[in-house]
């Protein structure tokens, strides 16, 4: 939701940066580019939770800097890429790696569900960009915010387990509390019926 929300957020207020709106597309399109080559690179040797969270903390600085320092015009190119590479990141570095959070079964509907979230959250973006400063720029660093917070509850998956090995990683626990609460069950039983054979 963060990634998408924030991706759009940054595309709708293009517009409002001082400067060239021109220029400042420029920089846009070129911040996209190197986000996507910097997010195939952060999967390969940062893995899926350093990349997020390195991503989020350049596109946080962004945000923090465009909410401090944007009536210096000469920073502005600075703030937009470093705010847009991040965002970029983030949103590739997520949409790539739904295989790594969920077995190969799942997919499909984990897809379903996650965009759907994120698009009805993302329909309220060009709403806050329209909304007077400092209130888009406050929206996006809490939603990196949320992301960086969210980075540290991700699990990633093997990806040589199948389904059967996935399914059984709890089971060992599971059936063990499982057959003592029976055992438990039985041996209680039977010193009720001793007791009443005394009696």
């Amino acid at each position: 939701m963060e990634a998408t929300f924030n991706f759009y957020l940054l595309t709708f207020y293009l517009k409002y940066f001082p400067g060239n709106i021109f220029s400042n597309s420029v920089y846009f399109a070129c911040s996209d580019l190197i986000a996507f080559c910097l997010a195939g690179l952060g999967l390969k040797y940062l893995g899926m939770k350093t990349s997020i969270r390195c991503a989020s903390a350049l596109a946080l600085t962004g945000g923090l800097s465009y909410m401090f320092l944007s009536t210096i015009e000469d920073l502005v190119p600075v703030i937009i890429c470093l705010s847009r590479i991040g965002q970029s990141m983030i949103f590739n570095t997520t949409l790539i790696c739904v295989n790594k959070l969920f077995p190969t079964l799942f997919i499909a509907n984990a897809y379903g569900i996650v965009n759907f979230c994120a698009h009805c959250v993302a329909c309220l973006s060009p709403f806050i960009a329209e909304i007077k400063n400092p209130y888009p720029f406050s929206f996006f660093c809490c939603f990196v915010l949320t992301a960086i917070f969210s980075s540290f509850f991700l699990t990633e998956i093997d990806d040589q387990m199948d389904m059967a090995e996935l399914s059984k990683l709890k089971a060992p626990e599971m059936g063990g509390e499982t057959k003592k609460a029976e055992a438990d069950e039985d041996e209680g039983e039977r010193e009720s019926f001793k007791v009443s054979k005394t009696e």
